[in-house]
């Protein structure tokens, strides 16, 4: 918002926000060993596995889901977890984000908060409680809001239209006046 100010951004949604401590969140906690010493690993494993045939891989994915309500487009996403150059990318980028994103930039988000919207889960352990009650202590004129609907922190899976229509509702007064 500050590097683009002819954007006229009016307000933004950060859902789940997980813009500090993710090392040290309950699953930065677990994934970051993981992610330091055997990130190597997941890589091997989708190198083996991209050998399995496109219908195999797909029945794989619909069998983990089965009784999840997930879109067709993430089902399909989820064929790349087959494919060793993304699962690199996506290992060296998780663990890069545990040991980088560390504490919360606190002055540069002091200017935007009046458009900003703090989304944080009740049940989240990437995002815990303790991180929404430290931003409502940090910024009491914000906008900060904790889930009460039970939504999971990878809410685009299984509640993307929900989210969609209650973000909607925070904002359409701002859009259409």
């Amino acid at each position: 918002m500050k590097c683009l100010p002819e954007l006229h951004v009016l307000k933004a949604p950060l859902m789940f926000p997980t813009i500090e401590r993710i090392g040290s969140s309950p699953s930065g906690r677990l994934a970051t060993p993981l992610l330091q010493y055997l990130r190597w690993i997941s890589v091997g494993f989708s190198y083996v596995l991209s050998y399995i045939p496109q219908q195999a891989k797909r029945t794989l994915i619909d069998w983990y889901f089965a009784k999840c309500n997930i879109p067709e487009c993430a089902l399909r996403s989820c064929l790349n977890l087959f494919d060793p150059v993304c699962v690199d990318k996506i290992t060296y980028m998780a663990k890069h984000e545990m040991l980088e994103v560390l504490d919360l930039d606190s002055v540069s988000l002091k200017p935007l908060i009046p458009r900003l919207i703090f989304y944080f889960g009740a049940n989240d352990h990437w995002c815990p409680i303790s991180y929404f009650e430290s931003t409502r202590k940090l910024f009491p004129e914000g906008d900060i809001r904790l889930c009460n609907q039970g939504y999971e922190h990878a809410f685009v899976l299984e509640s993307s239209v929900d989210c969609a229509n209650m973000v909607w509702e925070w904002l359409k007064d701002d859009i259409l006046n």
